[in-house]
Order: structure tokens, then C-alpha cells, then sequence
């Protein structure tokens, strides 16, 4: 019995010392690994928060200066909005720019329709409708900035000249020139309002309006 005893006692200390040694080996297994991966060092830390820095810091891309003749890549694919201001019974004056940015020199185009909401319209989309006001129809435009106040005051027409792709389609084109002693100062811009008001032989009035953006960049 005391032999059978003895056994038992060994075989645990073996099974034992089996464990121990198992569970020392993957420890240091573990430690080698972790050496070999190793934390970043002090001098990575330190490059890794300036290459950070220098990210966030950059100007982002709508800043970034664009050389003489060269297109604008982030106002290449914008598209002029189309706005409209209804009335109560659903008549309105939709208007809208030729484009988003101009720059000295460029001319500006703007657009004119007398519109009318659909039927039973939820999304408040339009529908072009000619000759909603009766009469001769006479618009003119008045361009405002919110730093030069006032600038210019244009017409409007529908004859295909001065812009006017097809005379008597409904649609209405105004020109304005910015003049060279209302322009932003030279790297500056100004984000232009364009009140634009339609009348006909009754007197019934329309007003609708759009922006633009005119600016003057300095060269590189």
C-alpha cells in the first residue's frame, strides 16, 4: 500500500513539474514574440505625430492655389442650382447662373423662366410654363455684394442675342460686367446676390434670386 502510495505521489509531482514547464515554455515563447514585434520606439512615436501633424495641418484642397489657365478641379463638376420662389397659387420665377465662379474679366450669364409647380407636386419640382404672365414680359436683374453693397443693375431678353442661345423659348438671359472699380481687391472674393424681378403689361410681378461667386486671384 505504501508503495502503491509512493506512485501516486510521483506521478502528480511528474504531471506537475510537466505543467510548470509547458506553461513556461509558451510564456517565453510569448516574451520572444513580443520582443521581436517590440512597442514603437520614442524616435517613431515622435515621427509618426509629426507626419500626423503635417496632415492635419495641410490647407485643405478647396484653398489650394490653381495656376493661371488652368481649371478649377473642384468646380469642374459642380452644376449651377436652379432656384425658384413661388407664389401662393404656385407661379414662380426660376433663376440660375451659367456657372458657380467667374473671375475678372469673365462675363456673367444668368437665366430667367416663369414657372408654375405640377400637380399634386410633393417634391416641389417645376414645370416650364410660357406665358403664365400676360403681356410683354420685362426682367431686369440687380447685383449685390455683402461687402460692396450695390454694383451693377442689367436687363434681361429673349431674342437670341447677348447671350440668348434661342430667341422666344422662355428662357431669359442677363449679362452683367463687373466694373473694374467695384472688382474685390486683387487674391480676394465676393459672393455676389442676384435679385432678379419679372413684370408684364398688367403689373403683376415675379422675384426670384441666385449667387455667384467673383473673385480676383492673386497669380503664381
Amino acid at each position: 500500500m505504501t508503495l502503491f502510495k509512493t506512485s501516486i505521489v510521483a506521478a502528480l509531482l511528474v504531471g506537475f513539474s510537466v505543467g510548470v514547464g509547458s506553461f513556461s515554455a509558451d510564456a517565453q515563447s510569448d516574451r520572444g514574440k513580443a520582443q521581436k514585434i517590440g512597442a514603437p520606439s520614442v524616435p517613431d512615436l515622435a515621427a509618426h505625430a509629426a507626419r500626423s501633424y503635417q496632415e492635419q495641418a495641410r490647407f485643405p484642397a478647396w484653398s489650394q492655389p490653381v495656376a493661371k489657365g488652368q481649371p478649377d478641379p473642384l468646380m469642374a463638376q459642380r452644376i449651377p442650382t436652379r432656384q425658384t420662389l413661388p407664389r401662393d397659387y404656385g407661379d414662380g420665377l426660376t433663376v440660375w447662373p451659367s456657372g458657380i465662379r467667374y473671375e475678372r474679366g469673365e462675363p456673367v450669364y444668368i437665366y430667367a423662366q416663369v414657372t408654375r409647380a405640377a400637380v399634386n407636386d410633393e417634391d416641389l419640382l417645376v414645370l416650364p410654363r410660357d406665358g403664365t404672365m400676360t403681356g410683354p414680359m420685362t426682367i431686369v436683374g440687380q447685383v449685390t455684394g455683402p461687402v460692396s453693397g450695390p454694383l451693377d443693375t442689367f436687363k434681361f431678353s429673349d431674342n437670341g442675342t447677348n447671350g440668348d442661345e434661342k430667341a422666344g423659348d422662355g428662357i431669359y438671359t442677363g449679362r452683367f460686367d463687373l466694373p473694374a472699380d467695384r472688382e474685390p481687391m486683387i487674391g480676394y472674393a465676393e459672393n455676389l446676390a442676384v435679385i432678379v424681378t419679372a413684370s408684364d403689361g398688367r403689373g403683376d410681378r415675379l422675384k426670384g434670386m441666385t449667387g455667384v461667386l467673383y473673385s480676383i486671384p492673386q497669380q503664381i
